[in-house]
């Protein structure tokens, strides 16, 4: 059986294949004097979409439902451990891309639990060369380096404490949830 992650590459080089089918039919078309500014405006189009192209795998559902056990055995499971950390409870509360990228180096990229204050979207910040993409956390990876790849990871569990006001502003507290008395500590942090 053929990996998700093989489809990804396979997906990836059959649009570097119509890249290059397409120049050289535009070559063609330029040999036999058949290029005029229609087909240029076409063929520009079309290599633009397939340029700027992404595929994006967003996993989403409630805490505890095994999106990093999923992630881990899609992207990770060549390592022979578990890469992306997962436990019990609430192990990613923020918004975490795991980006690969053939222009760019491998990186995960973390949208601080402080942004969900603004009046701006997941979506907002997501915009590159936008206002709201200046507060993502780029965190290498290699991904040659199971080491490496645990010690960058880790950075998705980082937790910061804050009292039961500002939590409740995240929409991670409320006093009256019946899970709400284990998240507060000794020093009445959450």
């Amino acid at each position: 059986m053929t990996s998700l992650a093989h489809q990804f590459e396979q997906y990836g080089a059959w649009r570097t294949g119509v890249l290059q089918s397409l120049a050289e039919f535009q070559s063609w078309l330029q040999q036999y004097d058949l290029y005029d500014a229609t087909a240029d405006d076409r063929v520009q189009r079309i290599q633009n979409v397939l340029k700027s192209d992404r595929l994006k795998v967003a996993f989403i559902a409630e805490f505890s439902r095994g999106k990093s056990e999923l992630i881990n055995a899609i992207f990770f499971a060549d390592y022979g451990r578990r890469i992306l950390p997962s436990s019990a409870g609430r192990t990613t509360m923020c918004p975490t891309e795991l980006r690969y990228d053939e222009a760019e180096a491998p990186s995960i990229r973390l949208l601080p639990i402080e942004t969900r204050l603004q009046e701006a979207s997941t979506a907002d910040f997501m915009e590159p060369g936008a206002a709201g993409s200046s507060h993502w956390t780029t965190v290498p990876l290699d991904p040659s380096s199971p080491e490496g790849m645990l010690a960058a990871f880790q950075h998705v569990v980082e937790t910061t404490r804050v009292t039961p006001s500002v939590a409740e502003s995240l929409g991670l507290y409320h006093e009256n949830d019946p899970d709400a008395a284990w998240s507060v500590d000794a020093d009445g942090m959450v």
